[in-house]
């Protein structure tokens, strides 16, 4: 918004620089509308029609697509428009695909994927062809925040309910993909995708002998635990994140194992959870978080 205002008060600003300041403006408008108002899409769709007027066909236009069908994919499920979410992500994906955007359009692949998978009458085996066409465009990019997410969808769906991948092939996938996460700057996009491959992976693994299925279940509260997850969503995962961890300390009756991971986690747990932590009675706790985390979602 900076440049914008800077444009505006710009006595010699030219005709690209005011239509610069107009799509900015015009995309700033949608985004608030959208994701801050939680408006319906149908009721933004002048303002869609503006907004392609002054930037075409172009890659842009196609992004912003894209976000409006994401943000259309957040809203309650009796309430999402999924014709209209195929318009946008198709349309996108026509004007994308061929152009060399591929961070772009590996984001719009990824949400066609999204819309394959939860639409009423969902088309898993053309999903996961869409998480893994996402997945080789994230990679053209060199964007290992999309490589992680789509391999997450495409191994979930193979493995839980196509039953087409076996379980140690299913680690072996995930596990190929989280090193380059690990070493990308902590911000939260890459801290949830962490999370939720560690989480994946260590419920895979549950069904293996002899599996490292502990220490993925700490790396995904440790990723959970960051700073940088500020949202309730992010809390709620947290809190998924340590039932995950606890519900294992009791089934192997491992009380130091479950003391020593209160301790390192006692100042996040207070902080984003709002338990107060019993260290001498662990279990106690992992009563506590049972009950405020009666599901442990995937």
């Amino acid at each position: 918004m900076k440049g914008v205002a800077k444009k505006v008060k710009d006595p010699e600003a030219s005709g690209g620089d005011w239509l610069v300041v107009l799509t900015d403006l015009l995309h700033n408008r949608l985004m608030v509308r959208a994701f801050l108002e939680h408006m319906p899409l149908k009721t933004m769709e002048a303002d869609v029609k503006e907004l392609r007027r002054l930037l075409g066909d172009s890659p842009d236009f196609a992004n912003d697509l894209c976000l409006l069908a994401e943000y259309e994919l957040k809203r309650p499920e009796p309430e999402i428009d999924w014709d209209n979410v195929a318009r946008k992500l198709l349309s996108g994906k026509r004007l994308l695909e061929g152009k060399g955007h591929d961070r772009y359009l590996a984001q719009c692949l990824y949400f066609y994927g999204e819309y394959l998978r939860r639409r009423p009458s969902p088309r898993l085996k053309e999903a996961v062809r869409a998480y893994k066409a996402a997945e080789k465009s994230g990679a053209r990019a060199g964007d290992f925040r999309q490589i992680g997410r789509a391999r997450r969808r495409w191994v979930n769906l193979e493995w839980r309910q196509l039953k087409t991948l076996k379980a140690r092939e299913a680690c072996r996938l995930l596990e190929e993909v989280i090193p380059p996460l690990e070493k990308q700057p902590e911000d939260a996009f890459s801290m949830r995708i962490l999370e939720r491959l560690y989480s994946l992976r260590a419920e895979i693994g549950k069904g293996l002998k002899k599996d490292s299925v502990i220490r993925f279940l700490v790396c995904a509260c440790r990723a959970a635990s960051e700073p940088v997850l500020q949202s309730a969503s992010d809390r709620d995962r947290f809190g998924r994140a340590v039932r995950r961890y606890l519900d294992c300390m009791q089934e192997e009756d491992n009380f130091p194992g479950a003391q020593g991971f209160l301790e390192e986690f006692d100042a996040r747990l207070h902080e984003k959870l709002n338990i107060t932590v019993t260290i001498n009675d662990p279990w106690k706790f992992h009563k506590t978080v049972v009950g405020k985390y009666p599901d442990v979602k995937h």
